[in-house]
């Protein structure tokens, strides 16, 4: 479940940086893409170690 997650946030974000890519001549879009990009990929770092954080959690009340 958490992994179909975390790829779906992954696709987004490199979609974000080809839109980036692409939309090079406009130097504004450029911005704002990189701007969104760099969001992104902030977000799926939060969002994984979140989910780590709560795949350890429910190992361990599996252990117990």
């Amino acid at each position: 479940m958490w992994h179909i997650i975390t790829s779906i946030i992954f696709l987004l974000s490199i979609l974000s940086l080809s839109g980036g890519i692409f939309l090079a001549p406009d130097l504004k879009i450029m911005k704002i893409c990189s701007y969104l990009s760099g969001n992104i990929i902030l977000l799926l770092k939060a969002t994984t170690m979140f989910i780590l954080v709560l795949e350890v959690k429910y190992h361990e009340q599996k252990r117990l």
